[in-house]
């Protein structure tokens, strides 16, 4: 295994990690939510080139740490209400919140234990 790309589970993590973020970031656009658009978009982004770079196990950690902000009392993304579409669309939409935001935070609690193994290891 190398040090940035690791086993299976970890790569899994990885994707599950990318694809959360993307869904969420074209969810809230969808419903004119720029605030949370950008933000998850801004972590995509610095996410995405920490990956890329060798040895970022600790950038990577801060950016998944930052990821766990959005779902303190303070920020809480999750309580989010979308509007302006129709019911069957509002709540579609908050299902899809709700699925994405656990694939967001299983995935980075996964990422987040592997590169707090790897450095104790």
């Amino acid at each position: 295994m190398s040090e940035t790309h690791d086993s299976g589970i970890d790569k899994l993590n990885h994707m599950r990690f990318l694809g959360a973020l993307t869904a969420l970031v074209r969810l809230f656009e969808e419903f004119d939510h720029e605030k949370w658009a950008a933000w998850f978009a801004e972590v995509l982004k610095d996410y995405q080139e920490a990956y890329d770079t060798p040895g970022s196990h600790n950038r990577q950690l801060a950016i998944v740490e930052h990821v766990f902000m959005a779902f303190t009392g303070l920020s809480d993304f999750t309580q989010e209400k979308f509007s302006g579409k129709d019911p069957a669309a509002l709540q579609e939409a908050q299902e899809k919140l709700i699925k994405f935001s656990k694939q967001l935070w299983a995935s980075a609690r996964g990422i987040q234990a592997h590169i707090l193994k790897a450095h104790v290891d």
